[in-house]
């Protein structure tokens, strides 16, 4: 880890790890990865006539797929920049 990128990650740190799970996880990967993959199947089946899930489906689907995946890459890069420092630092 370089200087610049070490400095960086100190700034990230000291916000902590839940606003860093929040933001980078769950906003940045979670809210999109649910969206592309509930709104996919949905516009197809209204392309091709097929019967429609509800709304409700829907949403708990954009739900529950929004913070699996944006927590599991959240914590992801929460220990990979964790480990990059930790094994810089020494």
């Amino acid at each position: 880890m370089k200087t610049f990128d070490k400095q960086k990650w100190m700034q990230v740190r000291a916000r902590g790890h839940v606003r860093f799970i929040m933001r980078q996880g769950l906003l940045q990967w979670g809210v999109p990865f649910g969206l592309v993959v509930t709104l996919g199947p949905f516009l197809y089946d209204l392309a091709t006539h097929s019967p429609t899930p509800s709304i409700w489906s829907m949403v708990g689907s954009v739900t529950l797929l929004t913070l699996t995946f944006g927590y599991g890459m959240g914590e992801t890069q929460w220990r990979r920049g964790q480990r990059a420092y930790h094994d810089n630092a020494a």
